[in-house]
């Protein structure tokens, strides 16, 4: 099993992703087999196609942009940095301008991080001490044999600016989407990651990259329509994912203050 290096020994981002739905593009179905010539066989050795679509995979990286009339994906797995992320998203940006992406209707960012620990006892008690109440706390007895769970799930209606706005007024809604919890390497694989060695798609099938235990937080946080005659342009998209990056590392940084 792959584990993360004593470079990255506290934490991992198990995954970093970016998605955008928008108006269907004549210069995708155009363009498509000539933009995946051009990064096949490097950097991603593999992809997959049809007339609706195209994906552009890198086993080894753990990374995966995936295109089609109407919408794209970046997705990197496995790397205690964010610089193999923002390689591959610059990849995309670049295929959202030669395919003339123009009319965002809905995005998202989801950062997914561990904060490795010493075994799934500490983990838990860990996490009770982070976020239960003392009434919780004297409840449930604190032996690392109760399991825990937190989410959270905030939306609110805002501006193209992300200014929050009355919802009679506001084009835009906003969802911040938390998940967090202990976890261990086994429910990554499961429920958090892509590319795992028991992936259905060869393509897909490599060990994932996560600490045997761990505290685990999914941030997803989501920009989308509220108006149906309003979309956002490619400006306000980008702008978007700067800002959701920004929040969710930030959000993370309070968990992990926490833990060290």
């Amino acid at each position: 099993m792959a584990r993360s290096s004593s470079a990255d020994k506290y934490e991992t981002n198990v995954c970093v992703s970016f998605v955008a739905t928008f108006r269907a593009t004549l210069e995708f179905f155009a363009k498509k087999d000539v933009v995946m010539l051009e990064y096949h066989p490097k950097p991603f050795p593999h992809w997959q196609r049809s007339d609706r679509h195209f994906n552009l995979i890198s086993t080894e990286a753990r990374r995966v942009i995936r295109f089609e009339g109407n919408r794209f994906v970046v997705r990197v797995e496995g790397y205690s940095s964010l610089d193999p992320y923002y390689e591959t998203l610059a990849l995309a940006r670049r295929m959202c301008d030669i395919f003339n992406v123009a009319d965002i209707f809905s995005t998202a960012f989801t950062l997914t991080k561990t904060h490795a620990l010493p075994s799934r006892q500490e983990s838990r008690k860990a996490f009770a001490k982070l976020f239960l109440s003392p009434l919780t706390q004297d409840w449930l007895p604190q032996d690392g044999a109760t399991d825990y769970a937190m989410t959270l799930d905030r939306s609110k209606t805002v501006s193209p600016e992300l200014v929050e706005m009355k919802p009679a007024l506001a084009p835009l809604r906003l969802r911040h989407q938390y998940q967090i919890g202990p976890s261990d390497y086994n429910e990554v694989g499961q429920r958090f990651v892509e590319f795992t060695k028991g992936a259905d798609n060869e393509s897909y099938r490599t060990p994932h990259v996560a600490p045997d235990f761990s505290i685990l937080a999914a941030l997803k946080i989501t920009l989308e329509r509220k108006n149906q005659k309003h979309w956002t342009t490619p400006t306000a998209l980008w702008h978007f994912h700067d800002w959701a990056q920004t929040e969710a590392q930030a959000a993370w940084d309070r968990i992990a203050g926490g833990l060290r």
